[in-house]
């Protein structure tokens, strides 16, 4: 058994390298450059040094970019690679849970359906710390179900060390104990890798006087504060369009309504569908998460629910597999694969949900839903701008610029080749945002039409930008960024 699953797994890691390696080289999207400079600095300072302007995450996915760096230096290879093994590792775990709850076919279909759900694709493909939160959510439920206590505590404590909301899969697991009526011994057991996110915050509290990624956020009725973005909306108008927004997600975005519809169909009419209690576990994962992206977090990426994928596809499988003749399963996800994918530019034609875009389901107030990262549209914007970067930085050097979406930390220039993010080199100076002072002390003026900004104002500046001359327009499937002339 264990030499088949070996097979299994090098068989799926080879697969999801070939089909991710066009990315590997990749210059790094907008947040990936703050965890690559993370990794960057630890792997410089040691892994228990605190880097300058730290955003309270915990910290073992830029560790283990460090151990990379150390071992082979860092590269935007390297860095994608990372990735790509840790999503082989979470399609095989989801496989083996699949497997575990209900059959083989179970599991087969639920990797397979996960990993090429668009969302998760691409963001499979950039080195940001929602895959691996997904990997190790999947391997301690298996080993947590499967009674596997000494790799539960180790992977449970990787988990809570990868990102915080990792504790929610533990209070879960622990939850289903206390429900089966277990001793109490055997749910402290269940509960113990907490400890390990409690001393780590406490240690990070007494190098740095913070919480962490757990401090407390406050907001009136009247307005939210987040980083510098000022939002002028009620909280409880926020929560009800992220409720929305995390339902539509999960149930209807591209073809996961067809899975859905299926799904209640089953169901209702209770065609072989026993529901086992091995499952309570996801379910209670699944609520938590609901919770604390609905009411507690203030922040929200569609990214940050792909840890619900597993369970999802989990249970749309199983009602798959509730048919008997086989040849419908296979019509079935047929036609989901042409429901999430353009046959046009290979890798690069898996769509991008045209609802997604609404204001009624993910409005801007909550999270950038242009910036490509929901799809494989991020490869077009990588292109562009590293095109327009370079042309700027071989022609305009020491010059001031306005950008729409400068979108870089600033702590990460000198400390890392940020690619194509590094707007900062050679003395450029950088203002942001687009307003018409800035302009006004600029040589050059960036625009990005698949920004938000962009559509919060292109109304409104107008009039301005038909006054600026264009100095080149750079172009990729539809997005479209315009290099102005300012009025310095």
């Amino acid at each position: 058994m264990m030499q088949e699953n070996l097979k299994l797994f090098l068989l799926l890691l080879f697969l999801i390298i070939l089909l991710k390696y066009p990315t590997f080289n990749l210059s790094y999207h907008w947040d990936e450059t703050n965890y690559v400079y993370y990794g960057k600095w630890f792997s410089s300072h040691g892994l228990f040094s605190i880097p300058p302007n730290h955003d309270g995450h915990v910290p073992l996915f830029s560790w283990i970019l460090a151990i990379g760096i150390i071992m082979f230096s860092e590269t935007h290879f390297l860095s994608h690679l990372i990735i790509a093994f840790l999503s082989s590792i979470t399609v095989y775990f989801t496989y083996l849970l699949g497997k575990f709850l209900y059959n083989k076919d179970v599991g087969i279909m639920a990797s397979l359906l996960m990993f090429f759900s668009p969302v998760y694709f691409a963001i499979s493909g950039q080195a940001l710390i929602d895959i691996p939160l997904v990997a190790f959510t999947v391997i301690t439920l298996y080993f947590g179900l499967k009674k596997k206590m000494n790799l539960y505590i180790i992977s449970a404590c990787l988990l809570v060390l990868i990102k915080e909301p990792g504790f929610l899969v533990i209070i879960a697991l622990s939850l289903y104990q206390l429900i089966k009526k277990e001793k109490p011994k055997v749910i402290s057991i269940y509960l113990a890798p907490i400890l390990v996110l409690l001393i780590w915050l406490f240690w990070y509290f007494t190098q740095t006087g913070n919480t962490g990624w757990f401090k407390l956020s406050t907001a009136s009725g009247k307005a939210l504060n987040i980083g510098s973005l000022k939002l002028p909306i009620p909280v409880s108008s926020l929560v009800f369009y992220k409720i929305v927004a995390i339902i539509y997600q999960i149930f209807f975005w591209n073809y996961n309504w067809i899975l859905t519809l299926i799904m209640c169909i089953v169901i209702i009419s209770r065609k072989k569908f026993k529901f086992k209690k091995d499952s309570i576990p996801l379910l209670i994962t699944g609520g938590l998460f609901f919770i604390v992206f609905s009411f507690i977090a203030i922040t929200f990426l569609p990214r940050y629910l792909l840890p619900l994928y597993p369970f999802f596809f989990i249970f749309s499988a199983y009602t798959l597999d509730s048919f008997k003749r086989k040849w419908i399963i296979f019509l079935i996800i047929i036609i989901l694969f042409i429901s999430a994918y353009r046959w046009n530019w290979g890798l690069k034609g898996f769509i991008q949900d045209p609802v997604f875009h609404s204001t009624i389901f993910y409005p801007k107030i909550i999270t950038s839903v242009k910036n490509g990262e929901l799809n494989l549209d991020y490869i077009d914007i990588v292109k562009i701008e590293k095109e327009a970067l370079d042309f700027i930085f071989r022609n305009y050097k020491n010059s001031t610029i306005t950008a729409t979406n400068p979108m870089v930390y600033p702590h990460c220039i000198g400390v890392i080749d940020v690619g194509y993010r590094q707007w900062i080199k050679n003395n450029v100076t950088v203002l942001y945002p687009v307003n018409e002072e800035n302009i006004k002390k600029s040589n050059l003026v960036i625009v990005e039409s698949y920004s938000n900004w962009y559509y919060d104002n292109k109304d409104k500046f107008s009039n301005i930008f038909s006054k600026l001359e264009i100095i080149k327009k750079f172009e990729e499937n539809g997005k479209v960024l315009i290099v102005y002339k300012g009025g310095k």
